[in-house]
């Protein structure tokens, strides 16, 4: 397990720019010389095929947005780490936020498998209308059935203004 005073001591975060530095070590063990001319000072992690930023550590994987939390906070988040501008490697201090996983889902943008362009609306083949549904406590809701994509989309998103409040980011078509 990795603590948060590991990571502090061996990271340098910058919550500015959201960006993580190797740490220069004590010359305490004979390796820490030829470390620290290699390693002292130079970015750390990699970007992961979801873009979110990856910190390798003594054979651990850390996710460089709760790394930031932690370090910055000086405690775990609770739940989840949401990146407010949808931007899985932009590790700001200022653009990441504790949330549920529901709120998490609320900040997303549309899904590749997404055939309406708009977050919650499909299409209902038996009535030929267009249906507006929103996910809440893990159960698909109704929220609707509309002639017109436009009004579908709209009901959406109003229902989600008020379920998810702030963590809800409008996706336009």
């Amino acid at each position: 397990m990795m603590t948060i005073a590991r990571i502090a001591s061996r990271l340098i975060y910058d919550a500015g720019t959201g960006l993580f530095t190797w740490a220069r070590r004590e010359e305490t063990d004979r390796y820490a010389k030829s470390w620290n001319g290699r390693w002292a000072g130079k970015s750390a992690g990699t970007i992961n095929y979801l873009g979110y930023v990856y910190l390798h550590m003594e054979g651990h994987d850390i996710l460089a947005h709760r790394a930031a939390w932690a370090v910055h906070y000086g405690r775990l988040p609770e739940g989840q780490i949401d990146h407010i501008n949808g931007d899985p490697s932009d590790n700001r201090i200022e653009n990441l936020r504790e949330a549920t996983q529901s709120q998490n889902n609320a900040n997303q943008g549309l899904k590749v498998t997404n055939t309406s362009g708009h977050r919650g609306v499909t299409w209902n083949k038996r009535r030929r209308k267009w249906q507006a549904q929103i996910q809440l406590d893990k159960r698909h809701r109704v929220i609707g059935h509309f002639d017109s994509l436009e009004d579908a989309s709209i009901a959406y998103q109003s229902a989600a203004i008020q379920a998810f409040g702030e963590f809800y980011r409008v996706v336009s078509p």
